[in-house]
């Protein structure tokens, strides 16, 4: 009868394993499409953010622009209505082609009035000296729509003005930009209607290539969706999807919520069948242990009696080799305590030097601090410098200029070079005497005409003034010359630095590329080393068994490796304390990832990396993991694994 429940209430277990088994396979499938849907989310409001803060600090505009749209919001400027690529919308399939209609004109700012953009806007960019920009008021521009477009040719697809959505306010300044540009679907056919009307039509294609009236043609490789346009209408598709991405993404948690309820349910059923069959099995041991007990009693009455009646001496001769194996014991005991002294005092030394090494290295980066504040105000006494010599220039310059506005005046007003006038001074012996001479002049001026009675104390103010212009404008040069020379010195010890620092980062990106690659062959080149302040750098690499190419010639993956074995190269030379690294091995294989993941432990003895990563490879090579689970709906939970404690568990 036991046996028989037994078996029952196996079969019962197994039902409820099975069941089980299936429900959970099921939640794993469902628990990934849930985490690509997650993903998925995250991939577009990622974008959605990116592209929503370019918006916002109006990337891609010129300087004028994003100074004139920074005062608007900070409201010290009216009647600005925004650049004219911020207030058109067009659909993803003709956004480069608009934006090749607009061409510069897309920056043009609209306002209300010609009044707001000559009084406040202009005198605001000429204040700042932030650049030069094109208004187009409201109350003055208008435009027109082309009559003669060729609607009937099979590559028309319309009127830019036509192809863009804007609110009705702008319609003169979107029909001036746009309403005498045609949009073709390819240059073929933006060929064949210029032949056809003559070349008198502007004509874009979807591919971002122009026929400007009159033949002209201006055309090339253009990058989809780098434009301002592009980017307002992508932003406006990424929003729709990332509305239906979450619709699905919430339909999908309550069906995974379904199944780990159903789940749960499951394994209580299991749990309760596994209780049963386990009650089941102890009264079955109970009885076994029954059926055994007279004849476990059997077996030591008889093992006694026959240690009873054994040899005596035999037990002496045994006691004797525990004994002698007792006392080797205590021995070996001895010996390995005197080893763990002997370690114990290594590791005291060890810990000396760490601590040591530790003191050092405190010291070492307290002198790095010092150079970098030493290099940083530097820098500042250079745009100080810069700024003062720019100063002293406009002083000369009004100097200058006064001084010709005071030697031309002498000239127009007396006909007397500076030369001249100081020729002409005499001293003033016989006051009286002068004065008698004053009346007399006065009297022979009278007969020649109405004379200028200032000209004396006229001509002593303008030589005082030139003598003082003169020794300032000397000041001045002597001042400027010393500023060049600091100028100049500084600059030369900035140079030394950089190149001491570029070679020593192109050496070391050597050597992380050929290990991380396991071949191959790169090197960091200045475009210009005679002017290395001023030039760009080249990165040039040659992974194994391809030839020598730029980094712009490499796959997405290849890049990625580059990039992650220069910053490694650059770690090599300016170590870090602590290093946050987000996704950077997203676009590696699986070996790659490990790679990166074995060579960052290299580093981990003098900096603590923090990796955000969905890599198995990296996570593998970590020694804790920090993961994110929600088990209840808007409640997060933060799980962590030490998996040094971890491998020590399953060891032990």
């Amino acid at each position: 009868a036991l046996q028989e429940k037994r078996a029952s209430a196996e079969n019962v277990r197994k039902g409820c394993r099975m069941k089980l088994d299936s429900r959970e396979g099921m939640l794993t499938g469902e628990t990934e499409r849930l985490r690509s849907l997650e993903q998925e989310c995250s991939a577009l409001e990622t974008r959605i953010r990116i592209l929503t803060d370019m918006q916002r600090d109006y990337e891609g505009y010129s300087k004028a622009v994003r100074s004139v749209m920074r005062e608007r919001e900070h409201q010290t400027l009216r009647g600005i209505h925004g650049p004219v690529s911020g207030l058109l919308r067009t659909d993803r399939e003709t956004a480069l082609a608009v934006e090749t209609a607009l061409g510069s004109s897309g920056q043009n700012i609209v306002v209300d009035t010609q009044q707001d953009a000559r009084l406040a806007i202009i005198e605001m960019l000429q204040r700042r000296d932030a650049g030069r920009a094109t208004f187009l008021p409201l109350d003055t521009i208008r435009g027109s729509r082309i009559h003669d477009a060729p609607e009937d040719d099979p590559g028309f697809v319309g009127i830019a003005s036509d192809l863009v959505q804007a609110d009705a306010k702008y319609s003169q300044i979107v029909l001036n930009l746009l309403g005498r540009t045609v949009v073709a679907e390819r240059l073929t056919d933006a060929i064949r209607m210029s032949k056809k009307s003559g070349n008198r039509l502007r004509i874009v294609t979807l591919d971002g290539q122009m026929i400007h009236a009159g033949g002209s043609m201006t055309g090339g490789s253009s990058v989809q969706g780098s434009g301002i346009l592009s980017r307002a209408s992508e932003l406006d598709e990424l929003r729709q999807k990332a509305g239906d991405a979450r619709k699905k993404q919430e339909a999908q948690q309550q069906q995974v919520a379904a199944l780990q309820r159903t789940v749960e349910t499951l394994r209580y059923e299991l749990q309760m069948a596994q209780e049963d069959l386990t009650a089941l099995d102890r009264d079955e041991a109970a009885l076994e242990a029954e059926k055994h007990s007279v004849e476990s009693s059997t077996g030591q009455f008889r093992a006694l009696l026959d240690a009873i009646s054994g040899d005596s001496e035999n037990r002496r001769k045994t006691v004797a080799a525990a004994e002698q194996q007792t006392e080797s014991f205590r021995e070996r005991l001895r010996e390995k305590q005197l080893q763990r002294d002997e370690v114990q005092r290594e590791v005291d030394a060890e810990k000396a030097a760490i601590r040591r090494i530790s003191d050092e290295k405190l010291e070492l980066e307290g002198k790095r601090t010092r150079a970098d504040k030493q290099a940083q105000q530097l820098n500042a006494d250079i745009n100080d410098l810069e700024r003062r010599v720019s100063r002293a220039e406009q002083k000369k310059m009004s100097a200058d200029l006064e001084e010709k506005q005071i030697i031309d005046k002498l000239w127009d007003n007396y006909e007397l070079s500076h030369s001249a006038a100081e020729a002409l001074r005499q001293p003033v012996a016989n006051l009286q005497k002068a004065n008698k001479e004053i009346l007399d002049l006065r009297r022979q001026m009278n007969e020649l005409g109405t004379p200028n009675l200032g000209a004396i104390e006229e001509y002593e103010r303008v030589r005082t003034r030139y003598e003082f212009l003169t020794g300032q404008r000397d000041d001045i040069e002597t001042a400027k010359g010393e500023l060049k020379s600091i100028i100049r010195d500084i600059a030369r010890d900035m140079e030394a630095i950089f190149r001491e620092q570029l070679d020593a980062i192109d050496q070391s990106f050597r050597v992380t590329f050929h290990e991380l690659f396991g071949g191959g062959k790169a090197a960091i080149v200045p475009e210009d080393p005679e002017h290395i302040l001023d030039c760009g750098i080249d990165i040039r690499v040659q992974p194994p068994g391809k030839a020598v190419s730029t980094i712009s010639l490499l796959s997405g993956g290849e890049k990625a490796f580059v990039a992650i074995a220069l910053y490694f190269a650059i770690l090599k030379v300016r170590p870090t304390p602590f290093c946050v690294m987000d996704e950077i091995e997203a676009a590696l294989d699986e070996e790659n990832v490990s790679r990166t993941a074995q060579y960052t432990r290299r580093f981990s003895d003098k900096t603590q990396f923090l990796i955000i990563t969905h890599r198995r490879g990296t996570m593998e090579n970590a020694d804790v993991l920090f993961g994110v689970t929600m088990q209840e709906k808007g409640v997060s939970t933060v799980l962590s694994l030490d998996l040094e404690e971890a491998k020590k568990t399953i060891e032990e």
